[in-house]
């Protein structure tokens, strides 16, 4: 049913050289980005196999390979629904879905099942206490003005996180 552990393994190894490469380039294309994101979901239907993992790239092939971005922007979205999901239960899941708006930005939202929050810790989630997401914040700000980053807490268990990216032409 999942892949096999000696090509999980693999794919770890790949993944960790793609995040140590990551650190000696300014740009990919979203093409190389989402085949190491898949790759990484990959293993997560492996670890969690109750769960249902799903990316909508709804790019045309133009766009996923003209747009650049950071090596690594999207992994500590997975990694935060993996680390912080609720990834075990029956029905649990992790939904993506990339697209491009009409004003040219590009829209990537991850959707995934959360544990049940009393209400502080829900706001306290979206006070950006968070190492990664403040370091997220800090790359976003930096290299896309106008762009937007969110969080925040859904009805049913679920905990939605988009980043929306102004994409210079």
């Amino acid at each position: 049913m999942g892949i096999p552990p000696i090509y999980a393994l693999k794919n770890i190894f790949k993944l960790l050289d793609y995040n140590v490469a990551a650190l000696n380039k300014t740009a990919i294309s979203i093409k190389e980005e989402l085949k190491y994101i898949e790759m990484f979901l990959e293993l997560i239907r492996y670890l969690k196999p109750n769960a249902t993992v799903e990316l909508k790239d709804l790019l045309n092939d133009e766009q996923r390979n003209t747009i650049e971005i950071k090596p690594t922007l999207f992994f500590p979205f997975v990694e935060n629904a993996l680390k912080h999901g609720s990834l075990n239960e029956e029905h649990s899941f992790i939904s993506i879905e990339l697209t491009q708006d009409e004003s040219n930005k590009l829209c990537y939202s991850l959707i995934n099942s959360a544990e049940i929050q009393p209400e502080y810790q829900i706001r306290s989630k979206n006070t950006k206490n968070g190492f990664g997401l403040n370091a997220l914040e800090q790359l976003v700000n930096t290299y896309y003005p106008g762009s937007e980053l969110s969080h925040e807490a859904l009805p049913n268990k679920q905990y939605l996180s988009r980043l929306t990216l102004a994409i210079a032409s």
